[in-house]
């Protein structure tokens, strides 16, 4: 089962990923030899004295879903309130992944869930259009749209091909794109997660499978197009997120797509500053 622990120690603030080592089960930190147990319970140091009470490491509640590790966070650590559902992987290739850094916030990355307006600007789709409208459902947002792309990076630049997409978001973190192309008889499945590592730059992570195409006998290569794909496509975004900033009241026009909703939706992921005066 695996386990999360804070990244320092809280005997003298030593970074425990940087000086620090898995020891019997144990975390042993590299500057004084504190060791902590799985819960962050302090279990000796190198002096072979009492610890203090409080030199305890704080644990977070996490996960393995979907060939994913899933940390849940609380900046007042309190307990989960959802679960990020398990999905079959029965006739699916494995993952596909890669991370790219970005001067961005989770908010920012999953709202391109939503923002449909730019996806014939910035992606070069000649159509897209939404096959089904916004829902949410507590921590979840749902939505679908469909797309024609031109097969020009193949050398036909007059053929396109259609693909349909269903979007799952649950919580900032964590976003499922579902799609179909028809004709290839292909099922795509990609994974979008959005992880700060400081308090300006996330890692976000790209991970794809598929399932099912009428040329069986290239279906490695076709997973590979598929996860390169979707690489592309975030490239893509990545200049913008790198570079924008976050307008608090848009000036929102018809075809941008339910930006409102999603905001008013993203609002339960922030804890509520504590009253003061």
């Amino acid at each position: 089962m695996p386990h999360g622990l804070d990244a320092y120690c809280p005997h003298l603030g030593a970074d425990l990923g940087t000086h620090g080592a898995l020891e019997r089960g144990r975390v042993r930190c590299g500057f004084h030899g504190f060791c902590f147990n799985a819960q962050g319970t302090c279990v000796g140091n190198a002096y072979g004295s009492k610890t203090p009470r409080k030199t305890v490491l704080k644990s977070y509640h996490v996960v393995e879903r979907n060939g994913f590790i899933l940390m849940w966070h609380h900046p007042e650590h309190e307990p989960s309130r959802w679960e990020v559902p398990e999905l079959s992987q029965e006739g699916r290739t494995g993952l596909w992944s890669t991370v790219v850094n970005l001067n961005s916030h989770p908010q920012e990355t999953t709202e391109n869930r939503v923002g449909f307006g730019h996806f014939t600007e910035v992606h070069g789709f000649s159509d897209a259009w939404i096959e089904e409208q916004l829902t949410i459902d507590a921590p979840v947002l749902r939505t679908g749209y469909g797309i024609d792309a031109s097969l020009g990076f193949l050398g036909l630049p007059s053929a396109s091909v259609r693909a349909h997409f269903k979007v799952e978001a649950c919580g900032l973190g964590w976003s499922l794109v579902e799609g179909t192309v028809p004709f290839a008889r292909l099922r795509m499945r990609h994974f979008i997660l959005p992880t700060p590592i400081d308090e300006t730059h996330i890692d976000l992570r790209l991970a794809s499978s598929i399932k099912g195409t009428f040329l069986p006998g290239i279906k490695q290569l076709m997973h590979f197009l598929v996860a390169m794909g979707l690489r592309k496509e975030v490239f893509f975004d990545a200049p913008i997120w790198n570079s924008k900033r976050y307008v608090t009241q848009p000036a929102l026009a018809k075809g941008d797509g339910p930006i409102i909703p999603y905001r008013l939706w993203a609002k339960q992921f922030y804890a509520e500053p504590a009253a003061s005066g």
